[in-house]
C-alpha cells in the first residue's frame, strides 16, 4: 500500500467515524427529547409561547 493510499483510507475512516458520531448524537438527542416529553415537561419554545399568551391575556383583562 502506498503512502497516498494509506492516507486516503485513513481519511475515509475518519470521515465515516465523524458521520456515525453525528448520527448517534442526533438519535441520542431525539431520545432525550422524547423522554422529557413523556415526563410532562415542556420545551423552552412552548414555555415562551405560553408566557407570551399569558401576558397578552393579562393586558386584555387590564384594558
Amino acid at each position: 500500500m502506498s503512502p497516498e493510499e494509506a492516507k486516503d483510507m485513513l481519511n475515509t475512516w475518519v470521515s465515516k467515524g465523524e458521520q456515525l458520531n453525528d448520527e448517534w448524537n442526533e438519535r441520542s438527542q431525539a431520545k432525550a427529547k422524547e423522554q422529557v416529553k413523556k415526563l410532562g415537561f415542556v420545551t423552552k419554545e412552548e414555555y415562551e409561547r405560553l408566557e407570551e399568551r399569558i401576558k397578552m391575556l393579562e393586558n386584555q383583562q387590564n384594558t
